[in-house]
């Protein structure tokens, strides 16, 4: 008989069982968060850019920055938002808050501070998706 000491289904407990098990749950569960929705919106935008061609030349970059922070980098060529200007924001709330964002050589550019990801992300998408800043 299956118990809860033993994971539910008959053996015996591992490593993954219990709260290891419920965080799993956690990670494949359909409910969706705002960050969820910004990337599940960046990989629809990203899916409609490759067309055989755009993803060999072109895409989207985030990594991480040493002072720490993120980038982000979003290739516009050969894309509905091919030469739309971002003008260039400079927020800088505290020294680990802060974002800057602008477009150059049809490129969307973002960096930010450590916890400033989703904001980043958040921005690209409000003006890819209406044009406003």
């Amino acid at each position: 008989m299956a118990t809860a000491r033993d994971g539910g289904d008959g053996r015996a407990p591992t490593r993954h069982s219990g709260p290891a098990r419920r965080a799993v749950t956690a990670l494949t569960s359909p409910v969706m968060n705002d960050s969820d929705h910004l990337l599940a919106w960046l990989q629809d935008w990203y899916a409609k850019q490759c067309d055989g061609d755009w993803e060999h030349e072109w895409g989207v970059k985030i990594a991480t920055l040493d002072n720490p922070g993120w980038t982000l980098t979003v290739d516009l060529e050969e894309t509905d938002l091919e030469g739309r200007d971002y003008p260039r924001r400079d927020l800088t709330r505290s020294p680990q808050d802060w974002v800057r964002a602008w477009t150059a050589e049809n490129t969307f550019r973002a960096t930010c501070g450590p916890g400033n990801l989703t904001e980043v992300l958040a921005l690209f998408r409000t003006w890819a998706t209406t044009g406003a800043p």
